[in-house]
């Protein structure tokens, strides 16, 4: 990896405080990027490095790679894709609880069900949870300290 958990770590915390920043002026999106400074800007370039180098965003590309690639995926793809737009055509024709949207309905479970057991797209959800996972620690560093200040016209 290039960068160390700790440059990584100095990046969000950059980041984050920037943000802290911004929400207690009223800049504009081009005022933004007029406060950006050098520090900052090499912190999100350290930020989008440490990213793209990590290996469950690269796992996850590769995978997204071969699905793209897997004609088999493809047609399971197409089908689902077909029975949803079967769904959505017997919806407008007929009511929510008539025979035919059940049957519908059926048949895009039945095409996603097949999708979704393939093994190379159950591969490609289970990089995609560790990839998420992190995006998720990644958005909670950086957007916590905003979390907790409420509009008053929201406050419970």
């Amino acid at each position: 990896m290039l960068f160390s958990l700790n440059d990584f770590s100095l990046s969000l915390t950059i980041l984050k405080y920037f943000l802290m920043l911004l929400s207690y002026h009223n800049y504009d999106k081009f005022d933004i990027i007029k406060h950006m400074d050098d520090k900052l800007i090499k912190a999100l370039e350290m930020l989008k490095e440490t990213m793209n180098n990590d290996p469950r965003i690269i796992a996850l590309n590769k995978i997204e790679d071969e699905l793209n690639k897997n004609e088999e995926v493809m047609l399971l793809s197409y089908k689902k894709d077909i029975e949803c737009l079967h769904l959505e055509d017997a919806l407008k024709a007929f009511k929510d609880d008539s025979e035919e949207v059940r049957q519908a309905q059926r048949k895009l479970y039945l095409a996603k069900l097949e999708l979704d057991t393939h093994p190379l797209v159950k591969r490609y959800n289970k990089a995609y949870i560790e990839v998420r996972k992190m995006y998720e620690k990644i958005n909670k560093t950086i957007f916590n300290d905003f979390s907790s200040h409420k509009c008053s016209e929201f406050d419970d």
